[in-house]
């Protein structure tokens, strides 16, 4: 199954926290983040990560588990 671009909300909130929207060759859509975390979000409403959340979570809470994780300058 392909990732495929986020509603207007998720893909508002996804930019926010510094992720990029992309798409391959064979027309899998995801989001590059800060050092190279990855998320899908699915045509189902479901989402996964790269590396993988550790807790089953909202996508507004991986996203505040990975601002709470990057290291501060």
């Amino acid at each position: 199954m392909h990732g495929k671009r986020g509603n207007p909300d998720e893909h508002a909130k996804l930019t926010e926290a510094g992720f990029q929207m992309t798409s391959d060759t064979i027309g899998d859509t995801y989001y590059v983040g800060p050092h190279n975390f990855l998320v899908w979000l699915f045509e189902d409403g479901t989402w996964r990560s790269y590396p993988e959340y550790p807790c089953e979570g909202s996508l507004d809470a991986y996203l505040a588990h990975i601002e709470a994780s990057l290291p501060v300058f």
